[in-house]
């Protein structure tokens, strides 16, 4: 980077054999050479101001004294070459002035300690925070990924006062290593005001010890209100219990628009009412990783069985005969079981105008048998119903390998014959039964057989398929 920003600027001589005077970035006017920083630094996402300014003097006395160019603050916590370069981050904060920052600290990829612990990652955070504490009000983004889950900085016990503009805070580890207190009160030791905080990423453990618990516990210490995305990641089954409905007590004190629950093994022994006594629609989309069948069934059944924009199941499990909440898009990873799959695209029916989308991406339990029954409608008390996602107007498959094109095509086929014999009605009047696939998305997944290409380049609207692209849509 060093070597590009000192890069001379020395035009071609304009007559042979008279060379012109040589011409140097620096000699260009300040403000013109403010403007080439500017470039470099909105194009290089690596270049930091550092490396500017340890170009020479007239660069750096430059880059000092524009504050904008120090918002961005970048620590590594595992510097192998010495002790922390803690005057280097007051100096930083300085340059800032009273700008806005965002904070990123984090172990560099290429060094790792041995045996896979750091001793020392904890109180050279700590160390760290220290500095940055009194900065606080200007605090825009905090974003920390350490090795241990110890070594992370808690709101309301170790990170306490005003973060007025934070909107961003991420607290990750690749350890998880916290213990989780069994006493039933909170360890907070005082308040983190962050009234703009819209996102938050944190350990499950951290989370019921500085939110689930004060929240339950004392009213005045709920979540921000303001929380938009909100994502809990890891609670182990040797922790203390973690009731599912104590987190969702907790969580609807927010906006929470957007909800993703990773790995956490939840207590599901409530067996009272839901807690909400309509259908929550709040929620605009959920995601659910690596989440056991009965934690999925009760989160639903808590909501009354919500009606989401979207809703993601990844290396999920679903119990028998549980009801999940209805969503316009469904997408499914990582399923290898194909009864588990069959149930969660069977739980998609709901009501009317949803699940129009479909995603699935590596499932091996996606063959061209689990197809078979999605291809057919089944008889009910009030006639034939098509079992998976009626109203479907869009497929994507990406990275599943154990279906051939000819059975998508029967699926797809199947219901393009359905409707057009109900004379293509739509969903609200009499006599609908299913609606064609109008978009066939298709990648990493079986070769396209020339016959199937041919159906669905005259029935589909829309279709990628690998390097192929199709549909009447495209001719007309």
């Amino acid at each position: 980077m060093s070597d590009r920003c000192a890069a001379k600027l020395s035009p071609e001589p304009s007559t042979p054999g008279i060379r012109e005077p040589l011409v140097t970035v620096n000699d260009l006017p300040a403000d013109v050479l403010l403007l080439v920083f500017c470039a470099v630094r909105d194009t290089e996402s690596h270049c930091t101001p550092w490396a500017l300014a340890s170009v020479c003097h007239t660069w750096r006395e430059l880059v000092e004294n524009v504050s904008s160019f120090w918002t961005r603050l970048v620590i590594w916590v595992d510097e192998p070459n010495g002790p922390l370069p803690l005057a280097r981050i007051r100096k930083h904060l300085a340059c800032s002035r009273e700008l806005p920052i965002d904070i990123f600290i984090s172990r560099r990829r290429e060094w790792q300690p041995p045996m896979g612990t750091d001793h020392e990652e904890k109180a050279r955070v700590k160390a760290i925070m220290d500095v940055l504490a009194p900065h606080m009000k200007r605090w825009r983004s905090l974003l920390l990924r350490l090795l241990h889950s110890d070594s992370l900085p808690l709101p309301r016990i170790d990170l306490v006062g005003h973060a007025d503009k934070l909107k961003i805070l991420s607290l990750d580890s690749i350890i998880d290593d916290s213990a989780a207190s069994d006493e039933a009160a909170s360890p907070i030791t005082g308040e983190f005001h962050t009234p703009e905080l819209t996102e938050l990423f944190m350990k499950g453990v951290h989370f019921r010890e500085v939110y689930v618990k004060p929240c339950l516990q004392m009213s005045q210490f709920p979540p921000p209100p303001t929380l938009q995305s909100i994502c809990i990641s890891k609670y182990e089954s040797h922790h203390p219990p973690f009731p599912l409905v104590d987190l969702l007590l907790c969580l609807l004190h927010c906006v929470m628009t957007h909800l993703r629950l990773a790995d956490l093994a939840l207590d599901c022994s409530y067996t009272g009412p839901p807690i909400l006594e309509t259908t929550y629609t709040r929620l605009g989309s959920v995601a659910f990783f690596d989440i056991t069948g009965n934690v999925l069934a009760e989160f639903h059944r808590l909501l009354s069985h919500p009606v989401f924009a979207k809703v993601s199941y990844t290396r999920c499990s679903k119990d028998d005969n549980a009801i999940l909440g209805a969503s316009y898009s469904l997408d499914i990873e990582g399923i290898t079981d194909a009864m588990t799959l069959l149930k969660l695209l069977l739980s998609a029916v709901r009501s009317p105008h949803l699940c129009c989308e479909v995603s699935f991406k590596d499932c091996d339990g996606l063959s061209s048998e689990v197809m078979k029954p999605l291809s057919r409608p089944f008889a009910t008390p009030h006639g034939e119903q098509w079992p998976a996602c009626p109203y479907i107007k869009a497929l994507t498959f990406q990275g599943c390998k154990r279906f051939h094109s000819s059975a998508l095509r029967s699926l797809l086929q199947a219901r393009y014959d359905a409707h057009a014999a109900s004379g293509s009605v739509g969903e609200d009047e009499p006599g609908f039964m299913v609606s064609a696939v109008k978009e066939l998305y298709v990648t990493d997944c079986c070769e396209l057989a020339q016959e199937d290409l041919e159906w669905f380049d005259r029935h589909v609207a829309v279709v990628r398929w690998d390097d192929w692209t199709g549909g009447y849509d495209r001719r007309s």
